[in-house]
């Protein structure tokens, strides 16, 4: 009883502390963009919070007018939302790649060519990055190597996201919330400008609802081998998942909060099933990453299993730059002669060396970063048209790239307070999904206080963010079967 209080509470001041957080960072969002941009740019703001509230609304107004529907047909209406929005963005809006996308597309190319050594320095130093441009050269050879390919492909694997959504939602929810779930992840503006851009998000994304859909199905009745068995696909799924981006490995913390707080029906004293559960995840993980690296070494000559934080570490403990990435940054890659073992071994070395010299600053740093990085919503907009074409209203676009950038702002406010009213009133009847999206979004906290950040690296967190900001559209209506999905009453 002690120990199920005890993690009762700590789960409610988790779900509290989150709560509260997300609105903070929903009201200052669009305060520090507006004193940026100037004060003309309110209007943008209101403008962009409006469009994402309607949004919202006509989600709940197509949940509402779909409830007597077969889940088959309310999934296919919302794909069919998704895939249209999407379709028509990446047709009227000639993305040009830029920056780590370009470098996934030149490779690609390349690879669509025939040539697998072409990868250059960027790949041998940050080996985490070659399996996406792999498998986008694969289809660029089937296909065309132009960057809208890579828009199709983000386009089928949203159809995947969409799906995954509601099937999550329904488990833990109900028919009503998961409705709300697939639809209002449909029409989420900042993944669907995101669509048009090469990047590996998308795939990673899917693959993240993969492991929570695994965690959910975790049984609860003590047989092992069937425990044993789940958490062995957990592992697989978070290997494949680290394969396109190596903040994956958040998923095992995570993990061991939801082991933790799920309510087992005869092992709720035994921690060594807890302890095997996440061991064998583990190991899975390991031996799935040493499969797949093996071949790809063979042909590419890059050891995927090498990904190291070091360097990251060492951008993200960079006071000057609060953070982030500087281009002095890469000096650092040209003194090793691109060696990637010495580089994040230095790496390593000198973010020791940045936070142990002045560790006061790094807590000022920590909270510079929370607001850098949680409070910029950005991404999108900023990578779809940095650079663009003439087709379709790319010229639009770019003679109003400060107004979309802001407006994005609002948008991404918007949702952090709907899912941060939501966790506030469910705090106290927190379901297993609750605890997972609690863990997510703290487990980045503490990550990227010493990691690099980008605003896109919190894109996973946005997705599970849906998850509650769909139960308000919903009314907060509680699980749809008794217990179903419950921890500690």
């Amino acid at each position: 009883m002690i120990r199920a209080d005890a993690a009762r509470v700590a789960l409610r001041w988790s779900a509290a502390v989150t709560a509260v957080m997300l609105l903070y960072i929903a009201v200052v969002t669009p305060i520090g963009w507006i004193k940026y941009y100037g004060a003309f740019h309110i209007i943008t703001s209101v403008l962009g919070a409006t469009v994402m509230i309607a949004l919202a609304a006509c989600t709940a107004w197509i949940a509402r007018r779909t409830s007597g529907w077969s889940d088959a047909a309310v999934v296919g209406v919302a794909v069919g939302i998704a895939v249209a929005l999407r379709a028509l963005w990446v047709a009227l809006v000639d993305t040009s790649p830029t920056s780590d996308f370009l470098e996934y597309h030149r490779y690609a190319t390349e690879v669509a060519h025939g040539d697998l050594l072409a990868h250059g320095w960027f790949f041998v130093v940050f080996p985490f990055k070659v399996v996406y441009a792999l498998m986008l050269g694969g289809i660029y050879a089937i296909t065309t190597p132009l960057p809208y390919v890579a828009g199709i492909v983000n386009i089928i694997a949203t159809c995947g996201i969409v799906v995954m959504m509601y099937v999550i939602a329904h488990r833990v929810y109900g028919r009503d919330t998961a409705r709300n779930a697939a639809l209002l992840c449909a029409v989420w503006p900042l993944q669907l400008v995101f669509t048009s851009v090469a990047a590996q998000e998308h795939i990673f994304l899917l693959l993240f609802l993969g492991i929570v859909a695994g965690m959910l199905a975790m049984p609860r009745d003590g047989r092992l081998m069937r425990i044993a068995m789940q958490a062995g696909a957990i592992g697989v799924i978070i290997a494949l998942a680290n394969l396109f981006r190596p903040v994956a490995v958040i998923a095992f913390p995570v993990l061991i909060v939801f082991i933790v707080a799920m309510r087992w029906k005869t092992l709720s004293q035994r921690w060594i099933y807890r302890a095997t559960t996440v061991g064998i995840a583990i190991v899975m993980f390991v031996m799935t990453t040493t499969l797949i690296s093996n071949p790809i070494e063979r042909v590419t000559g890059i050891d995927i299993s090498k990904a190291r934080p070091g360097f990251s570490m060492y951008v993200g403990t960079h006071a000057p730059s609060h953070g982030m990435w500087f281009p002095e940054s890469y000096n650092l890659v040209y003194r090793t002669a691109y060696n990637a073992d010495t580089v994040h071994v230095r790496s390593m070395q000198a973010a020791i060396k940045q936070v142990t010299a002045d560790p006061a600053g790094m807590v000022v740093l920590a909270v510079e970063k929370f607001h850098y990085f949680w409070a910029s919503g950005e991404y999108a907009v900023m990578y779809a048209t940095r650079e663009m074409g003439q087709r379709g209203v790319s010229p639009l676009l770019a003679a109003h790239h400060t107004s979309a950038l802001v407006a994005s702002q609002a948008m991404y406010a918007v949702l952090l307070a709907m899912a941060g009213i939501a966790l506030w009133r469910r705090r106290s009847a927190l379901t297993q999904l609750d605890v997972i999206v609690v863990a997510t979004f703290l487990v980045h906290v503490a990550c990227f206080t010493i990691l690099e950040i980008q605003s896109r690296y919190h894109m996973v967190v946005e997705l599970m963010l849906l998850f509650p900001a769909a139960l308000l559209l919903g009314g907060m209506q509680r699980p749809h079967t008794e217990g179903e999905g419950r921890v500690w009453e």
